[in-house]
Order: structure tokens, then sequence, then C-alpha cells
């Protein structure tokens, strides 16, 4: 159980997080590429200006993370729960890496991009 903990600037290259809980987390200006966050559960983490390239966020719960400048480009966030979550400024987000993610109407996310709601 990670829940608050500060992983500001760490290297969490390939790491597996798989279904840990990083709830209020602190994971800014960290260097994490293809780190796997599969069914984690991240409420409220702040994810800001973090390398995140080719993460996998499969099934994970991101209600309102934040993803400010965070690097996406090649995450997939397939099956993510991302209920008032801020990917506005999350760089390298696409369409295609977030299927079958949903969110609801606080999720933002980068222009004109949209989400399914979550049931």
């Amino acid at each position: 159980d990670f829940t608050g903990g500060n992983f500001a600037g760490a290297v969490l290259t390939g790491a597996s997080l798989s279904a840990a809980t990083l709830s209020g987390a602190v994971i800014t200006k960290a260097f994490a590429p293809g780190a796997i966050f599969v069914d984690a559960v991240a409420v409220g983490a702040d994810f800001s200006s973090t390398d995140l390239r080719a993460a996998r966020f499969d099934g994970a719960n991101f209600r309102d993370a934040i993803f400010n400048g965070a690097d996406v480009t090649g995450a997939s966030f397939a099956g993510a729960r991302l209920q008032g979550a801020d990917l506005s400024g999350a760089l390298g987000l696409a369409v295609e890496t977030m299927t079958g993610a949903c969110g609801d109407a606080s999720t933002k996310l980068s222009q004109g991009m949209t989400l399914q709601a979550c049931e």
C-alpha cells in the first residue's frame, strides 16, 4: 500500500505496480517509461511532468488523478476509470490509447477528445 507515497523524481523504468494502491501519491517529475500500473488504484495521484511513455494503465482507477505535463506517448489506458482526472495537459495522449477507458463530465482531456461515461 503506497497511499500518499512520495515518488517525486524517482526512477521507475519498467516498474511493475500492477494492482498497487497509490491513492494520493505524488509521482511528479519521475522517470517511468514502460511502467506497469495495470489494475492499480491511484485516486487523486499526481503524475505531473512524469515520463510515462509506453506505460500500461489498463483497468486502473485514476479518479481525480493529475497528468499535467506528463508524457504518455504510446501509453495504454484501455479500460481505465478516469472520472475527474485531468489529462488536458498530458503530452502524446491519443484516442487509440484510450480504448474502453471511461470518464465523467469532470474528466479533462485534450481538445476534441471524449470518453464514454463510466457505469
